[in-house]
């Protein structure tokens, strides 16, 4: 029978007091153990004889009549503690204050070493030593215990009257130990009733989600029929009013070019009659001129040279305030442009941002947005080029008239080398405009191209679509198929649990144990079914993800190819147009150079007709000045010559 570990210290103390008492014979022990004493007794022995004692036998009275040993111990050791103890109080002692005190006294290091390491032995040794003598009293109580169990003497049972209050505690929980087996079976029988009706609960209601699972996947099914029904329709109605829509494009772009056409012709119609009229105009001045010319040319010659100082001076201001003017005004075009382009890149990478965030919703649109903003940004152009070849023709139509003007002052020739440099720049300016024209209308042409590009990329991406959605319905059929095929193998599989859970309750009434073990082991099998379902269930999620990132991926990556196409046509474009403009710009500063070393040239002739002039109107001076000293010297002679004579 095993020791309750509570009650180890007082049936220590309980033994040390009965052998004590043993010792002195008179003290300590009871009324009945008197009687006993008194009585014969059979008291059984190590090898299982008896021996017999008389009752006038006094036990350890001859053989020691003073106090034992162990009680001298005790005694000292009693009062030990208690001297401790009363020191301890007196002196108000507090902890750590001895190992304080033990560490600030001035005690050589190797003297305190050596009281560390005895007082370390010490207290292993007094350790030790308590351990051992708790075990051996341990082993004592046991032996005596075990020795005594079932001796009667005199009506007392030894063990009874030396361990009582163990054997009550271990009665005691025996009792508690056979009430708490009960209550853990009826908890068990509670349990298995409960686990038996709450499985039944759970199939009737796994029955009854199967059962709605397949009534709401059925509906999604028709439904999604339905919804796909109905998506074809929508795009093929769209597909033939994106068709209607392109045709009316394609013809209301064919009436415009028609009447954009006519509207050239005529302009060109209406600037040679002008240029026809301007050269009548110009031959009629001219006539007038020279008429004028013949009728003043005496006055003429006179003020030539006055107006002529006048003229070179003003044309020298003239060409320095047109050379600053056409700088600025070169320079301004430049930055105008510059700032157009500028423009019109953010306004193209705005539409792209706008149609890359939008393309998925909005992509029917976006594209009307784009052409219609393409349209407008042409007719800006046009509205800009038709703009600037108007302040062009005027600017032109200025410098005629000041050369017109400067033309009837000067004379003939040069007049005439300036109305060829005209017409020259004129034929120019009319062939960048037909340079330019044709440019537009590759422009055009490629944004009709590249419009065309994108409804067969959209037609391709509805039909992708479309391929896609009848791809995700069969998945989806195979899906619920699937899910039907686990929902059967599931309640296969339960109604097995079942049936196990009952036998395992079965062979758990009669093996608890074993129950246990099995119920352990099939929690552990579900554990592992249903991380393979999930895992399983998981996988086909991912790989249907993977998927369609992938379709995401491909329908991403033609589209940026296709932007990339339109941006590279785009730049080509921007670039030749580009190109055509400097072409244009050097070819205008040609003829600005070409231009300004004529005017050099005629300001050159005019400089040394005029220092002609200068020279000879000195040498007529010159002339008039020697003429008048010599007839002021002959008048003088003629002076003198009378006076000789009346003297005489």
């Amino acid at each position: 029978m095993t020791v309750i570990p509570s009650l180890q210290g007082e049936a220590t103390i309980h033994i040390t007091n009965t052998l004590l008492n043993m010792g002195k014979p008179g003290r300590g022990k009871s009324s009945k153990a008197r009687e006993v004493v008194g009585q014969d007794v059979n008291i059984p022995t190590l090898n299982g004889a008896s021996k017999t004692k008389s009752s006038n036998t006094k036990i350890g009275a001859e053989k020691n009549n003073g106090t034992g040993c162990c009680v001298k111990l005790i005694f000292f050791v009693l009062l030990s503690v208690f001297c401790v103890v009363a020191t301890v109080i007196y002196v108000d002692y507090k902890p750590g204050q001895l190992k304080e005190a033990y560490e600030n006294i001035n005690i050589p290091p190797e003297i305190k070493d050596q009281i560390d390491k005895g007082l370390s032995k010490a207290a292993d040794t007094i350790a030790f030593t308590s351990a051992y003598v708790k075990q051996h009293l341990h082993e004592l109580r046991m032996s005596i215990k075990h020795l005594v169990k079932g001796v009667d003497i005199g009506g007392v049972n030894i063990e009874e009257l030396l361990f009582a209050e163990e054997l009550k505690a271990e009665q005691q929980k025996y009792a508690a130990e056979q009430r708490a087996i009960k209550e853990k079976k009826l908890a068990e029988e509670k349990r298995i009733a409960d686990e038996k009706r709450a499985i039944e609960e759970k199939r009737i209601a796994e029955e009854k989600r199967i059962a709605e699972e397949k009534r709401v996947a059925e509906e999604k099914r028709v439904a999604e029929a339905k919804r796909i029904a109905e998506e074809k329709r929508i795009a093929e109605e769209k597909r033939i009013a994106e068709e209607k829509r392109v045709a009316e494009e394609k013809k209301a772009a064919e009436e415009k070019r028609i009447a954009e056409e006519k509207r050239l012709a005529e302009e060109k119609r209406v600037a040679e009659e002008k240029r026809i009229a301007e050269e009548k105009r110009i031959a009629e001045e001219k006539r007038i001129a020279e008429e004028k010319q013949a009728a003043e040319q005496k006055r003429i010659a006179e003020e030539k040279r006055i107006a002529e100082e006048k003229r070179i001076a003003e044309e020298k201001r003239i060409a320095e305030e047109k050379r600053i003017a056409e700088e600025k005004r070169i320079a301004e075009e430049e930055r105008l442009a510059e700032e157009r382009r500028i423009a019109e890149q953010k306004k193209i990478e705005e539409e792209k941002k706008l149609a890359e965030e939008k393309r998925l919703a909005e992509a029917k649109r976006v594209a009307e947005e784009k052409k219609a903003a393409e349209e407008k940004r042409i007719a800006e152009e046009k509205r800009l080029a038709e703009e600037k070849r108007l302040a062009e023709e005027k600017r032109v139509a200025e410098e005629k008239r000041l050369a017109e003007e400067e033309r009837l002052a000067l004379e003939k020739r040069i007049a005439e080398e300036q109305r060829i440099a005209e017409e020259k720049q004129i034929a120019e300016e009319k062939r960048i405009a037909e340079e330019k024209r044709i440019a537009e209308e590759k422009k055009v042409a490629e944004q009709k191209r590249i419009a065309e590009e994108k409804r067969i990329a959209e037609e391709k991406r509805i039909a992708e679509e479309a391929k896609a959605a009848e791809e995700k319905r069969v998945q989806e059929e195979k899906r619920i198929a699937e899910e039907k095929r686990i929902a059967e193998e599931k309640r296969v599989a339960e109604e097995k649990r079942i049936a196990e859970e009952k036998r395992l309750a079965e062979e758990k009434r009669i093996a608890e144990e074993k129950q246990k073990k099995i119920e352990e082991e099939k929690k552990v099998a579900e554990e592992k079914r249903l991380a393979e379902e999930k895992r399983l269930a998981e996988e086909k999620k991912l790989a249907e993800e993977k998927r369609i990132a992938e379709e995401k991926r491909i329908a991403e990556e033609l589209r940026i190819a296709e932007e990339k196409k339109i941006a590279e046509a785009k730049r080509i474009a921007v670039e030749k147009a580009e190109e055509e403009r400097r072409s244009a710009e050097r070819l205008k500063q040609e003829a600005a150079v070409k231009k300004a070393e004529q005017e050099k040239e005629k300001l050159k002739k005019a400089e040394s007709v005029q220092k002609e002039e200068a020279e000879k109107k000195l040498a007529k001076e010159k002339d008039a000045e020697k003429i008048n000293a010599e007839s002021a010297k002959q008048g003088t002679n003629n002076k003198k010559a009378p006076t000789r004579s009346g003297g005489k």
